[in-house]
């Protein structure tokens, strides 16, 4: 999530006027990567495909708008689920920041989303983006929570977990260049997995050559499942969804199905990325113990778009 404003957001310029908010089409798609490419220190690094691919989806899901006049200048990606709008990323063109587009294109955006039906918005802010968090705070954004991102710094201490007697049949399956994506509600341990998890697995994941779905049952039962991508030295675990019953034992069957891949893959060394909210103690505590530190972190925002309009009145009323 990115938008860098500088203080002379609200500045007032009369060339606002003449921009207006709609869904990106194909013919937008390289301006949204060129921008996306400027703005790689906010946003989570992802393929050009990626944008392609929700460009060009038909799903109700998840949809990219553009901010334009004779070109685009600022483009957001946003997942839709139930009553809730999850904005993925959202960035502004440097050449045209601090005229106060962030502003703009984050008030159009709530008001389409609002006049959609939607009452809630999440989205995250790289820890280092104070920009973008106070612009969003004074936006009547609140902090919900922290995602952690984990990387194990013990490899030997992964391996312990083969000590450890589980009493159970548990048999992995491995997924690539599947289509394959989970159905069962499971525990997510992001909270953006909610949200981008099946419809990312749907719409672009022909384009991962390097993505792995590693499930774990016992018997006919899922009780974990690990959306993985691989690049160089890096596996990183963009999704984990575990069992809600059974949910440490989950991840320890997840996490001893991770390490057989590493070894199946030859790469002993590899560093494994886990992204977990900070709410979910049990879960981190359990990481930690096996050899995991905490590397890099998010905020998780949220705003109530009935609750802002209320108070819009409330204000209107008072003045």
């Amino acid at each position: 999530m990115e938008d860098e404003e500088s203080s002379s957001e609200d500045s007032s310029d009369n060339s606002l006027n003449n921009l207006y908010l709609r869904k990106a089409s194909s013919e937008d798609v390289d301006k949204i990567i060129k921008i996306y490419n400027k703005s790689r220190d906010y946003l989570d690094e992802e393929d050009e495909e990626w944008i392609r691919s929700i460009v060009s989806s038909r799903s109700r899901r998840i949809k990219a708008y553009v901010l334009k006049e004779n070109e685009v200048k600022a483009f957001a990606i946003v997942y839709k689920k139930n009553d809730v709008a999850y904005i993925d990323a959202l960035a502004v063109d440097p050449e045209y920041r601090g005229r106060g587009l962030g502003t703009l294109f984050l008030r159009s955006l709530e008001l389409m989303l609002r006049k959609e039906g939607f009452k809630k918005i999440l989205l995250t802010v790289k820890h280092h983006n104070l920009k973008a968090l106070s612009l969003y705070l004074k936006h009547g954004y609140r902090i919900r929570n922290m995602v952690l991102v984990l990387e194990a710094s013990d490899q030997e201490k992964i391996r312990s977990i083969y000590s450890l007697n589980f009493n159970k049949d548990v048999r992995f399956k491995i997924y690539t260049y599947s289509r394959k994506y989970l159905r069962k509600k499971m525990l997510e341990t992001a909270v953006w997995s909610i949200y981008t998890g099946d419809v990312d697995e749907l719409i672009y994941m022909k384009s991962r050559e390097n993505r792995i779905i590693l499930t774990a049952y016992e018997g006919k039962i899922l009780i974990g499942m690990a959306v993985i991508s691989l690049d160089k030295d890096i596996l990183e675990v963009e999704r984990l969804a575990l069992s809600y019953h059974e949910t440490i034992e989950s991840l320890m069957t997840i996490m001893r199905g991770i390490y057989d891949l590493s070894e199946i893959l030859s790469k002993k060394d590899y560093r494994i990325l886990i992204p977990v909210d900070a709410s979910k103690n049990l879960i981190l505590n359990t990481l930690m113990i096996l050899g995991f530190r905490v590397v890099d972190s998010e905020y998780v925002l949220t705003k109530d778009l009935a609750e802002n309009l209320l108070s819009i009145k409330i204000l209107q009323q008072i003045s």
